[in-house]
Parts: structure tokens; C-alpha cells; sequence
């Protein structure tokens, strides 16, 4: 039910309770629902590493199990209790960077002893700050694939900033997907298995992408569509991908370029 100016007559989106002030009386949610635009994710981005609360979870399940419900409900003004998005895919993102730091000895790029001392200052600087280097590639990826997403969902009246949400709460469940996969690979470390989790990981993404789109947008999952829905996703997030990585070796390779001048001088 849409509020009045005056918020004499809202149904708060949460509990159903009838309030006539900015907040809700009894759970505390707003009455009238934001709708989200860059202003709105600029104001919250502040918290995106301040706490973590027990919405945590909640975010975690219904992105797993009724995603689109979830999604349209969360737009529908139905917050509280649930991880803010973008503080969702930065804080899992933080802890899968770091245990994937921890689970993984091999260097990310390989040096020899034949390669020109360029690349060999370059990949030892890619090696050294991975994990900066895979936080970058993530804020990069984020508003690319947001702007894919938005721009091929365009007739459905969704702002820019309600697909940079949904991805970040897609992002965010890949990640958590991640920490369970380098938990599992310490184990299997540990035991003296060999199996590859990563690339069973690179297969579900796309997958799951179209998974929660066509939930979201759709609201039911058809075969055929669905088949259509993951091709697509696929596509456009490797072309994120690759566009937000193009990006990041860019300024590595310009930062190198800055050291190695430095050095010369």
C-alpha cells in the first residue's frame, strides 16, 4: 500500500502494523520505501565493513532458496532483518579473498628466470597484492555488470541501482559458495585429495545468475527461457569479468611503468 505525503494511512511493508510517523512503531522499518539509486547506495556505502549483524543468515537462505521472492520483497520496502546488499558482497568478498590467501600457496602469475625484467616486476607486484588486486576487480565488475544487466532489462522500469543490488546479492552468495569451497579444499589438502572445486564453481555462476534473474524478473523458471537466461548471463558476466580485470592490469601496468621510471631516475 502506497503512503500519503502526510503518513497518516501507511501499512508498514515488514509487520503490516498502521503507522503515522517516518518509522515504523513496532518493528522499526521505514513506511515509505525508498527506491534504490545511486544516492541511496552512496549513503549506505559508509557501511558496508561497520558490523556484522544477524541479517547475515536471513540473506544468505532466501538468496539460496527464493531469491526473486526475496528480491521483490526487499524493493517492496521489506528490510529489516536482512544484510544490506552492497555490505553483503564486500564483506564476503573480504573473507573469501582471505581464505583464499590462505588456502592457496601457488603464485597467481608464474615468474621464470628467462622473462624481461618488465613482466618480472610486474607479476611481483600482481603476486604481492593479489588480494588488493582481487577487491579491485570486484568494485570494477560491480557497476559494469549492473549497467549489462540494467540495459538489457530496460523495459521492465528497474533504476540502475536496483540492478546494482541484485548483483551485489549475486555476488555476494558466489562468494559465500567460494568460502565454502576453500574450506573444503583445506580439507581435501589435508587428507591428500586432489579435486578441482574451481572449475565446478566457474560452471555454477553463469547458472545461478539465471537462476535468481529469471525468478526475479520472470517469476517463474521455464526451461526454455531459462536455457536463453543462462547464455546470456554467461556472456555478459564474463564480459564484466574480463572488462573489470582489462582495468585492473591497466593501472598495475601503469603503476609499474611510474616504479621502474622512478628507479631509473
Amino acid at each position: 500500500m502506497e503512503c500519503e505525503e502526510n503518513l497518516n494511512s501507511c501499512v508498514c511493508p515488514s509487520c503490516g502494523h498502521l503507522g503515522s510517523e517516518i518509522f515504523c512503531g513496532l518493528c522499526g522499518e521505514k513506511l515509505k520505501t525508498d527506491r534504490i539509486t545511486l544516492p541511496y547506495i552512496f549513503d549506505q556505502w559508509v557501511d558496508i565493513y561497520v558490523g556484522i549483524d544477524s541479517g547475515l543468515p536471513a540473506t544468505l537462505k532466501n538468496m539460496l532458496l527464493a531469491p526473486g521472492e526475496f528480491i521483490k520483497s526487499y524493493f517492496e520496502g521489506k528490510r529489516i532483518g536482512f544484510y544490506k546488499p552492497m555490505k553483503f558482497a564486500m564483506l564476503l568478498g573480504s573473507i573469501s579473498v582471505l581464505t583464499t590467501i590462505l588456502t592457496t600457496d601457488e603464485q597467481f602469475l608464474k615468474i621464470n628466470d628467462e622473462s624481461d625484467f618488465f613482466f618480472k616486476e610486474f607479476y611481483t607486484i600482481v603476486n604481492k597484492d593479489i588480494s588488493l588486486i582481487a577487491n579491485i576487480i570486484l568494485i570494477f565488475q560491480f557497476p559494469i555488470a549492473a549497467y549489462f544487466t540494467w540495459k538489457r532489462n530496460l523495459k521492465r522500469g528497474f533504476t540502475y541501482g536496483e540492478h546494482l543490488y541484485v548483483n551485489a546479492l549475486i555476488v555476494g552468495e558466489v562468494f559465500a559458495l567460494q568460502i565454502v569451497s576453500n574450506f573444503l579444499k583445506w580439507l581435501f589438502k589435508l587428507f591428500s585429495i586432489e579435486i578441482n572445486l574451481d572449475n565446478y564453481i566457474g560452471y555454477l555462476i553463469p547458472i545461478y545468475f539465471a537462476y535468481v534473474y529469471s525468478s526475479w524478473i520472470h517469476g517463474k523458471i521455464r526451461l526454455p527461457r531459462f536455457l536463453k537466461t543462462v547464455i546470456g548471463s554467461g556472456v555478459l558476466y564474463v564480459l564484466s569479468f574480463l572488462l573489470a580485470v582489462l582495468v585492473c592490469f591497466l593501472l598495475i601496468y601503469i603503476y609499474t611503468v611510474l616504479i621502474l621510471r622512478n628507479n631509473l631516475i
